[in-house]
């Protein structure tokens, strides 16, 4: 999930080459617990740019994130695989973005 206005920024442990999931949206595979985690799903792109997020392929996990995923065009937000975001860097750390 990237905030384009922001800027794009990555989670990345230092020195890793993959990404760090922030968080895992179904651990309490509820429709409550899980908007909760798309909610902070949503801080943590507008706080770093960008956040990353697991989640399994569950009746309620998909209805929830499909329902979320409608709302980010008007909150200047949207999803992009893990794979598109590799190349983004912080610019508070490298000082620049690709």
């Amino acid at each position: 999930l990237t905030a384009p206005s922001s800027g794009t920024v990555m989670t990345m442990a230092p020195g890793a080459s993959e990404p760090v999931r922030d968080l895992a949206l179904d651990g309490a595979p509820r429709a409550d617990a899980i908007d909760k985690e798309l909610q902070r799903l949503e801080t943590l792109a507008r706080e770093n740019g960008v956040a990353v997020a697991t989640a399994s392929a569950l009746p309620v996990t998909i209805e929830r994130i499909t329902r979320w995923a409608r709302t980010l065009e008007a909150k200047g937000l949207v999803i992009v695989p893990v794979s598109a975001a590799r190349g983004f860097r912080n610019p508070s750390s490298t000082g620049s973005l690709r």
